[in-house]
């Protein structure tokens, strides 16, 4: 009787372990995409990268570096379905119409956003009025002793 029942247990864990790992084999972790970022003299940069998009699903993907302007982006997949949602200077959207998850490459290029500069107010300044010449400070009265 006891061997029985470490024999059901056994069988349960295997099981489930196995169970596991095909929901977590099945799940689209997408942990470190790459990214690559190249910047020329003249400020044109180029950025590609890779990303994994679940299957039937939309996915923002963020520029490592965002642009001046929506760039020109080429995304090419296994497939060659993917789909262009939005664009911005410092992303885009992409959708993935296939019922499995794809792997998608992307590489964008365009003008670099320049730094937020940094607003230096200037003094305000009054207008110029005449000086009047220094007057003396003044000359103290003396009194007289009393009488």
């Amino acid at each position: 009787m006891r061997r029985g029942v470490l024999v059901r247990r056994s069988v349960l864990t295997l099981c489930n372990l196995f169970l596991l790992g095909i929901v977590l084999g099945c799940m689209s972790l997408s942990i470190g995409e790459r990214h690559e970022v190249v910047a020329s003299e003249d400020g044109i940069s180029s950025q590609s990268g890779e990303v994994k998009v679940p299957g039937g699903q939309e996915l923002d993907v963020y520029y490592p570096v965002p642009f001046a302007s929506p760039p020109n982006l080429t995304v090419t997949s296994s497939w060659d379905d993917a789909v262009m949602v939005d664009q911005q200077a410092d992303h885009f959207r992409v959708k993935n119409p296939g019922a499995f998850s794809e792997r998608m490459r992307w590489e964008a290029r365009g003008l670099k956003a320049r730094p937020p500069g940094v607003v230096v107010p200037v003094p305000a300044t009054s207008p110029a009025t005449p000086s009047s010449p220094p007057t003396a400070p003044p000359m103290p009265i003396e009194s007289a002793p009393p009488r």
